[in-house]
């Protein structure tokens, strides 16, 4: 364990408090008559007029935003084309975005009086994308029309193969990825990408897409649109596509979680059922994000997600609570496939102690399931904040995944290395590449050489930007139910962060690892319980009578009484 252990000391993290004028703060609050700390925070994230700052406290309404009509029109062109009940072939992604926007799209073509047949891939045996496995199922299924979602963008070598051989097929892409010089030849592309950057569709994923672009179809053909209650269908795919909450999504999702809570789709009560939530009660960004999302995920990295639009399209409770309970259980699966790679993962690290030098952690392992090694290399770097890179092998070939601290673009440093690889793709924070089984020492060495050139200390140091420092009277349910007027929290509307000054009046370590406190303020009396996960280490410094805490603000319901607790970040 010693290396491990200086592994992990990493330096403390730099505090950043944010500051604004108080008399500037106080305006704001005054107009929309909200505590002068939840006009600091909005102040801090661009929001200093009054008009902005009422859209931002009352998003109800969806902003009214649309697609070019030039896409509209090119697309009802396409499907007024198409004879009567003929087949559509629908091609998705195998994650949540991918599946949930299947999913709402059967329900556009069923409305339309098409046949709607998907086919979501397989990720080991077809890979990501439009593969070779679309040139059987049109030929198979013979298909008047072929959409795909969540991929397509980038597959301009399919799409000119199936052009050239099914001429009268009509291809429309839905996608949120970056399109390529050249386009795929298909006959309309509906990706954002292609929008200017400030247009207020560019951050939709394809759920996203799917709900805007064909409610302005339907609006386009005279015909009432079915979509107003796939919402929640909406607001899963975006939230567990880790999308950008941009003004619209972050309508969407605060739309998508209302209808939620009152959800009478089967798919959705039963997997809200697996995942341990109540139903009726209010539904959170957190409670997809951990609760729902990894189910659903569960059957991409361990099965095949088709079993999952078999779940959101089910239409009575029986087949919809089997198929949630086969998610469960595949979700407990992959569980324990994580905690078992996670814990060979640190094994690696203990026997290996020069990898304490390296900028970039790069581990492996014989036969690491695929489906797992990014939700690893993703606690690696949590937990040591500098780049990971986890890859399984067998005999010949290697997959690796890879994740990143926010400062550092991992997409960059492996494709400085690309001549070790035999395929590799990804973006700032995350990337996925594969090799050969005898490429994997060079690889390894190669890496950790080049960062060392590229990164400093200072890129690898921890750094937590806080919004505010919170008066203890402010923690209370008054407090907090302002706050999450701020909802839904997510990338680009993260959640608070607060400073408090308190005395310890009690602490313990949980589970060895985790460090549980309660805290109090003579000024005000306040007390309150705190917990940090993965803080057992700051045990020595809470034993002063003040300490200053960072934290988020939740609440905390045990044996029907609910109160405020700290989800603490650093304590000192």
């Amino acid at each position: 364990m010693a290396q491990l252990r200086e592994l992990a000391k990493l330096p403390p993290p730099l505090w950043r408090v944010k500051t604004q004028s108080d008399s500037v703060c106080e305006k704001l609050a005054n107009a929309v008559s909200v505590d002068a700390v939840i006009a600091q925070i909005l102040i801090n994230r661009g929001v200093r007029s009054v008009q902005a700052a009422r859209h931002v406290l009352d998003i109800q309404n969806l902003p009214a935003v649309y697609f070019p009509d030039t896409w509209v029109q090119k697309a009802t062109a396409i499907l007024q084309k198409l004879p009567a009940g003929s087949t559509v072939l629908l091609y998705g992604d195998y994650d949540v975005d991918g599946i949930t926007s299947t999913s709402v799209m059967i329900r556009v073509l069923s409305a339309l009086g098409f046949k709607p047949k998907y086919y979501i891939p397989d990720r080991f045996n077809d890979g990501y994308g439009l593969t070779d496995r679309v040139y059987s199922l049109v030929q198979d299924w013979g298909p008047a029309a072929l959409i795909t979602l969540d991929c397509g963008v980038t597959n301009v070598t399919e799409c000119a193969w199936l052009k050239k051989q099914y001429p009268a097929l009509s291809i429309i892409v839905v996608d949120h990825h970056q399109v390529p010089d050249p386009q795929p030849n298909v006959d309309l592309i509906v990706d954002p990408k292609l929008l200017p950057a400030n247009h207020g569709y560019f951050d939709l994923c394809t759920v996203g897409i799917v709900y805007h672009f064909f409610n302005q179809v339907f609006d386009h053909m005279h015909q009432a649109s079915p979509l107003k209650n796939d919402l929640d269908l909406v607001a899963i795919g975006t939230v567990a596509d880790v999308a950008q909450l941009s003004p619209v999504n972050r309508a969407l999702v605060r739309n998508g979680l209302a209808h939620m809570q009152h959800s009478k789709r089967p798919g959705l009560c039963a997997l809200m059922r697996a995942a341990g939530l109540e139903p009726g009660k209010p539904v959170t960004s957190r409670d997809i994000g951990f609760g729902l999302a990894p189910l659903l995920n569960a059957a991409g990295r361990l099965a095949n997600a088709t079993m999952c639009v078999e779940l959101m399209t089910a239409e009575d409770m029986d087949t919809a609570d089997a198929l949630a309970n086969k998610l469960k259980r595949l979700n407990q699966e992959r569980r324990t496939l994580t905690q078992t790679t996670m814990d060979e993962a640190i094994a690696y690290l203990e026997s290996n102690p020069e990898i304490e030098t390296h900028s970039v952690l790069v581990v492996s392992g014989r036969n690491w399931h695929p489906g797992v090694i990014g939700i690893v290399a993703a606690r690696i770097t949590d937990r040591y904040h500098r780049p990971s890179l986890v890859i399984g092998y067998n005999d010949t070939e290697a997959r690796g995944s890879a994740r990143s601290v926010e400062c550092v673009n991992v997409y960059q440093l492996i494709k400085a290395n690309a001549q070790y690889l035999t395929k590799f793709g990804g973006h700032h924070q995350a990337a996925g590449f594969s090799l050969k089984t005898s490429q994997l020492s060079g690889f390894n060495a190669a890496m950790s050489a080049h960062a060392s050139t590229v990164l400093s200390a200072n890129d690898l140091r921890p750094v937590i930007v806080i919004d505010a420092e919170l008066p203890s009277d402010r923690i209370n349910s008054d407090f907090y139910n302002q706050l999450h007027c701020l909802a839904p929290f997510g990338p680009n509307n993260s959640e608070p962060i607060f400073v408090a000054t308190l005395r310890v009046i009690e602490s313990r370590v949980l589970k060895d690892k985790h460090l549980k406190v309660r805290l109090y303020d003579d000024a005000t009396r306040v007390v309150v319980d705190g917990i940090g996960f993965d803080l057992a280490d700051r045990l020595p410094a809470v034993q002063k009578a003040y300490c200053s805490v960072v934290f988020h603000l939740q609440t905390n319901t045990w044996q029907g009484r609910t109160s405020m607790q700290l989800m603490i970040k650093d304590i000192r």
